[in-house]
C-alpha cells in the first residue's frame, strides 16, 4: 500500500483475504480509510444462494457486477443484472443476492458510512 498525505494506492498484490462460507474476499481498501469505506472484490460460484434477506442499520452497500449475473432482492422487488449493473442499498433496506445463472460471478462490493466501532 501507498499513501500520501491524502490519498492511498493499493496494489493487486496488496489486497487482504478474508474467508467467507468457503469463498475468498479480496479486502481491497479498508484499513488506510479508518473503516469509513471498505472495497471488496469478491466471485461466487454458480447456484450460490447468497446469505439470507437482511438490513444494515448504519451502513450503505453497493455491489458492482464484473463478470456473470447477480439477482438481487431489494425490499419487495427484484432485479437480475450483468457485467456493468450498480445496485445500491441504502441503510435500512432489506435485501439479499444469488447468483442463479450457470457461470461463477464476480462483483465489486463497496460498504460505507460504518460507524467508529464497525458495526453495521
Amino acid at each position: 500500500m501507498t499513501s500520501t498525505s491524502r490519498a492511498t494506492v493499493r496494489l493487486p498484490r496488496d489486497a487482504t483475504l478474508r474467508d467467507a462460507a468457503g469463498d475468498a474476499l479480496s479486502i481491497r481498501l479498508c484499513a488506510a480509510t479508518d473503516g469509513r469505506w471498505e472495497v471488496v472484490e469478491n466471485s461466487v460460484p454458480a447456484g450460490y444462494a447468497g446469505p439470507p434477506l437482511h438490513v444494515h442499520d448504519r451502513i450503505d452497500e453497493t455491489f458492482y457486477v464484473i463478470e456473470g449475473e447477480l439477482t438481487f432482492r431489494l425490499d419487495d422487488d427484484v432485479v437480475t443484472g450483468g457485467s456493468g449493473t450498480t445496485v445500491h442499498v441504502p441503510r435500512g433496506v432489506p435485501h439479499t443476492f444469488a447468483n442463479f445463472g450457470a457461470e461463477r460471478c464476480r462483483y465489486l462490493g463497496i460498504v460505507g458510512a460504518t460507524d467508529q466501532r464497525g458495526n453495521t
